[in-house]
């Protein structure tokens, strides 16, 4: 292995367990810094061999001024970098690429601890709990497995976004490894008996739904699933889920304060922006009047929600604090990055998740922009 390839492997291995911080946690985060210094590493050490195209500029300055004005005008410093660290790590990503042996290894790590959690869940935790900063969960109850990850609603969507970062390496022809490490964290996707597994699984499917052999396959597993989970797990956080699919029970659907959380953290900063389209520099206490809308129109204390505003959207808080910037940034993100797939996961990830804005649904709407281009040797796309 060249040392181009080693630093990939080593940047793409660290990027695809974004919650495992080995047991150094240098920040007060979900997700680990060390992929991003890396790649930082690398960027400096080759600028001189890159060529940044307008858009990639675009985004790279939009990225910094929404930065610049969220330092301004809030001191949460971890939060307000994360565009310029989006800005910055996609100028890697799109130049370089994984291996389909380092995306084997990744989920084969996954899978390993899936089974521990499963035999002997005690232990399991007392490993990971050395390796990701917090944990929600011990044991499948009400809440599920949170596989290398703070929450089970964290590794679930993540799950999904590494299936189909997997899906893109693969060969046609599988081999028996590609089956069963498709089936063991399709398993343990469900088991995170979180809302955003069903959520990241339905669209999963819906993109496989063309190919015939998949639609006869997804077609009896969609009306036995649902059954056979409830039954086996009646009380999890999953079984509540699944009621959503009773036509007679829709309104449940409104009644789970963690979802209603991410709706009007979203909903909230919509309304902000209306009147702050420079973000938080126009207004003169934001905490105020945030709390005001969200007290105002989307607190429900009738099931369960804190009077406390929630702020669990990134896209969000973004809006919040940059404004019109960060409209132009994501805009010029998604448009130089454009496929349908990669639009859809990550759009689903920066609305209604902070964790889950990066690394992997990046490098998954980077990787699904880049069918139509050519690579060399070192990695680097040919102008």
């Amino acid at each position: 292995m060249n040392k181009y390839r080693m630093i990939d492997s080593s940047v793409y291995f660290l990027a695809l367990l974004p919650f495992v911080n080995f047991g150094l946690s240098l920040f007060n985060s979900d997700t680990q810094p060390y992929y991003f210094i890396l790649i930082l590493l690398v960027l400096l050490k080759d600028f001189r061999y890159y060529l940044f195209d307008r858009l990639e500029i675009q985004i790279f300055f939009w990225g910094l001024f929404a930065t610049i004005l969220m330092l301004v005008v809030n001191p949460d410093v971890k939060k307000s970098l994360n565009l310029l660290i989006v800005a910055i790590a996609s100028l890697y990503f799109y130049r370089h690429t994984y291996s389909i042996k380092t995306i084997r290894i990744v989920l084969i790590i996954y899978s390993l601890f899936f089974v521990l959690w499963v035999v002997l869940p005690e232990i399991a935790f007392t490993v990971q709990s050395s390796l990701v900063r917090n944990i929600n969960s011990k044991i499948l109850g009400f809440r599920g497995i949170p596989l290398l990850a703070p929450e089970a609603g964290l590794y679930a969507g993540t799950g999904v976004l590494l299936l189909e970062l997997y899906l893109l390496k693969i060969p046609m022809r599988l081999q028996i490894v590609d089956y069963l490490l498709l089936i063991l964290i399709s398993v343990s996707i469900l088991l995170s008996f979180s809302g955003t597994s069903i959520v990241f699984l339905t669209v999963f499917m819906i993109f496989r739904l063309y190919k015939l052999k998949y639609f006869i396959l997804m077609v009896p597993l969609l009306f036995l699933l649902p059954e056979v989970l409830i039954s086996n797990f009646p009380d999890s956080r999953l079984a509540y889920f699944l009621g959503f699919l009773d036509l007679n029970q829709v309104n449940l659907i409104f009644s789970d304060a963690s979802l209603m959380y991410r709706v009007s953290s979203l909903s909230v900063a919509f309304d902000f922006f209306k009147h702050n389209w420079l973000g938080g520099i126009l207004s003169n206490d934001i905490h105020r009047e945030l709390q005001t809308i969200y007290l105002t129109t989307y607190y429900n204390p009738s099931i369960g929600m804190d009077p406390e505003i929630h702020m669990v959207s990134g896209f969000g808080y973004a809006l919040i604090y940059s404004g019109l910037l960060a409209v132009m940034f994501y805009a010029s993100l998604l448009k130089r990055f454009f496929s349908f797939k990669g639009l859809i996961y990550f759009s689903l990830c920066v609305a209604f998740s902070y964790s889950l804005i990066y690394p992997v649904s990046l490098i998954l709407l980077i990787e699904n922009s880049k069918k139509k281009h050519v690579w060399n040797s070192r990695g680097y796309i040919k102008r």
